[in-house]
């Protein structure tokens, strides 16, 4: 955003900055469940605010308690990009045991957080990737399959992992040229 190369536009004067992990310096006498010098990271109840910087006002209500041994990247990454999978996964397409489901963008944070919240509830995640060149690491971090998109043809792969019938759930982080191919990979029915 700050590059003017996101798709959302910043409307200056802006306040860049929605993932934040550190600690309370203070805060207003209506808080309560927090301490000074407690370790938290904000969750995205609140998009919009500033907390590009080295100091942050935030809501109380948008800061989760973070462990001691979790690093300050990981407790800010952890908020958006697990948000995202599970919104769309389990609120929204309602993932469950013994499903497929393509993962668009496979090896970006909303891509893992989805593969493994996929594994979690027990549904099969095909991670979807350009190249093969991350299908390991993909493999490694939890998919069951791996589909090289520019390599190998993305309706024939999911035909034949799912045995013809298709995946019952798509998610799709990316949109634009590949939605065709995700619509025909699909099932046409789902039990």
């Amino acid at each position: 955003m700050r590059s003017g190369k996101s798709a959302t536009k910043a409307t200056l004067p802006a306040q860049l900055g929605v993932e934040a992990a550190g600690v309370i310096e203070a805060f207003g006498s209506d808080v309560d469940g927090l301490a000074v010098g407690e370790r938290v990271a904000s969750h995205p109840r609140d998009l919009g605010r500033g907390y590009y910087g080295e100091v942050a006002l935030a809501p109380a209500r948008t800061l989760v308690k973070i462990p001691p041994n979790q690093s300050w990247q990981d407790a800010a990454a952890t908020w958006m990009a697990f948000g995202t999978a599970w919104a769309g996964l389990i609120d929204i397409a309602r993932l469950s045991t013994g499903r497929t489901v393509l993962i668009t963008a496979a090896s970006s944070s909303a891509g893992l957080a989805a593969i493994q919240t996929a594994r979690k509830v027990g549904a099969n995640p095909v991670a979807l990737t350009r190249t093969s060149t991350k299908a390991t690491a993909l493999l490694e971090a939890g998919a069951a399959h791996v589909i090289a998109t520019e390599e190998q043809d993305l309706v024939t792969e999911v035909a034949r992992l799912t045995g013809g019938k298709g995946a019952e759930v798509v998610f799709d982080a990316v949109g634009g040229p590949t939605f065709e191919k995700l619509a025909e990979a699909t099932r046409s029915e789902v039990c």
